[in-house]
Parts: structure tokens; C-alpha cells; sequence
């Protein structure tokens, strides 16, 4: 066997092992998800159900407040794709089509500001919540979401935007076009899968975050999704069953809105890449 076909099995080999541990937690969640309780706790652990009941995403879904959760969590979602494409659009717009001393040490900047952890930053945005009048809001969990998620998005569209040729705007003006007419009529439909990837991006850092939405939430009618499953954990021990229901029923939406967009995400990132590097 030459070396460049044993190559190809090693790489498909370690791909395969990847998927595997990617599968199998999720697999095992909506076995256990779908287990009455004796079996969930039963040893040795069986691997498929014996006897498939629905039981625990009825007791998710008519517990008190979940349904709110969910709103919650999808109202907070929307409001960060918003802005976060709304600012970054402008921003990768800015940084890829005019030239300015220091340029590049600003985009530096904004990317590095990603390092600092949210752990780190959990207090400092709670005291400035507090401050302002803001904790427990939508506000407060759209603006600190934006924030964590904008350095990226921005870095990505301004990487999509060196695909598109200066000429394309150019030749809009020609036709009557100001800036402003040419960007949104041209630029804009072009820039589709960019905006989808990002769009993803920031509704996937939005649905799953739970350490900022635990410290600057604080009633019931304020929490998100990732705050609730935390919530099964009770002084008397997990609900495994729920907690797992929970779990597959948080991650349906996100799931299914990137199977359904995933050739944009995937042309978007690519390009991006591709033209940066």
C-alpha cells in the first residue's frame, strides 16, 4: 500500500472515531430520555429502552414555567442575531473596504478581546447590570451576547467581503446607485451565506449560554433554557429522565434550523477562509 492511500485510512479513521464520541452522549441522552425511571437507575445500564414511554417530555413540557423558558430563550435569540449582524455587517463592511492607519491592529484587538473568558466577566457585568438598571432584563442578555459574539462574526464577514469584487458596487453607481443603494441592492443579497453562518453562529452562542444568563437573570419568568435544565438538579438528586428530555427538546431548534441552512453556513465559512488566507 503506498503511503498517501494509508494516509487516507488513518485520517478517515480518526474522523470516524470523532464522530463516534460526538454521537454516542447524544444518543445516550434520548435513550435515557425516552427510560421510565426504575430503568434509568437500574444496573447494569441497558442501552435501548425496555418499554418506550413518553413520560418525560410530557412532565418537561407541562412543568411550570418551561414553556416560558423556551420564550425566553427564543426572544433573547432573535434580539442577538439582530444585532449582532446588524453591527457586524457594518463593521466587516468597514474593515475590508477602507484603509486606515492602524487597521489592523484595531481588528487584532477586537479578536483578542474573545480570550477573555465569560467567567471572568460574570461579576463585572453583573455589578454594571445592577448599576443600571438593567438586571433581569432582555437587555441586558441581548447586549452582553452581542458583545461576546461580534468580534467573530465581524471577522468573518469582513473575510467574505474581500470575495466580492469593488467592481459589482462600482457598476451600481454607474447605474444610478449612491453608497448607500449599492450596499443594500448589491452587496447584501451576495453576501447571503455569510450572513446565515453568522446568523448561526450568534443564535448558537445565544441558545446555549448559561453562566451569564444565571448571574444576570434572577426570577423564574426571566430564565433561559440552559438556566432550566440546571433546575433538575434538585437537593434530592437529578431527575435523569427529565434532565435528558429537557436536553433533546433545547437542542431540536438549533439543530434542525442548521440542517435546514447548513450549505450556507458551510459556503460562508469556506469563503471567508479561503479568501483570507
Amino acid at each position: 500500500m503506498s503511503r498517501k492511500f494509508m494516509g487516507k485510512i488513518i485520517v478517515q479513521i480518526v474522523l470516524l472515531m470523532f464522530v463516534i464520541l460526538t454521537l454516542v452522549p447524544f444518543l445516550w441522552t434520548i435513550s435515557t430520555s425516552l427510560k421510565e425511571t426504575g430503568e434509568i437507575l437500574s444496573y447494569p445500564p441497558s442501552l435501548l429502552p425496555k418499554r418506550v414511554t413518553l413520560h418525560n417530555y410530557i412532565k418537561v413540557l407541562t412543568q411550570d414555567n418551561f414553556l416560558r423558558f423556551m420564550l425566553n430563550s427564543t426572544i433573547v435569540t432573535v434580539l442577538s442575531i439582530a444585532v449582532t449582524l446588524l453591527v457586524s455587517m457594518f463593521a466587516g463592511y468597514g474593515a475590508a473596504r477602507f484603509h486606515f492607519p492602524g487597521k489592523g491592529f484595531i481588528m487584532f484587538m477586537i479578536l483578542t478581546g474573545m480570550a477573555v473568558g465569560r467567567f471572568a466577566n460574570a461579576m463585572p457585568m453583573y455589578f454594571m447590570a445592577n448599576r443600571l438598571g438593567l438586571l433581569d432584563t432582555y437587555i441586558i442578555l441581548v447586549f452582553v451576547y452581542s458583545a461576546f459574539i461580534i468580534p467573530l462574526v465581524t471577522w468573518l464577514m469582513q473575510s467574505y467581503y474581500r470575495t466580492i469584487p469593488k467592481s459589482l458596487e462600482e457598476a451600481a453607481k454607474l447605474d444610478g446607485c449612491n453608497s448607500w443603494g449599492a450596499f443594500w441592492r448589491v452587496i447584501v443579497p451576495i453576501m447571503k451565506p455569510s450572513l446565515i453562518a453568522g446568523g448561526i453562529i450568534a443564535a448558537t452562542n445565544a441558545w446555549n449560554e448559561f453562566i451569564l444568563a444565571l448571574n444576570l437573570t434572577k426570577s423564574q419568568d426571566m430564565r433561559t433554557l440552559p438556566v432550566a435544565l440546571h433546575l433538575f438538579q434538585t437537593d434530592y438528586g437529578v431527575e435523569w429522565g427529565a434532565l435528558s428530555a429537557a436536553s433533546i427538546i433545547s437542542i431540536l431548534p438549533i439543530l434542525i434550523v442548521f440542517l435546514m441552512l447548513q450549505k450556507y453556513f458551510v459556503q460562508g465559512m469556506t469563503a471567508g477562509t479561503l479568501s483570507s488566507s
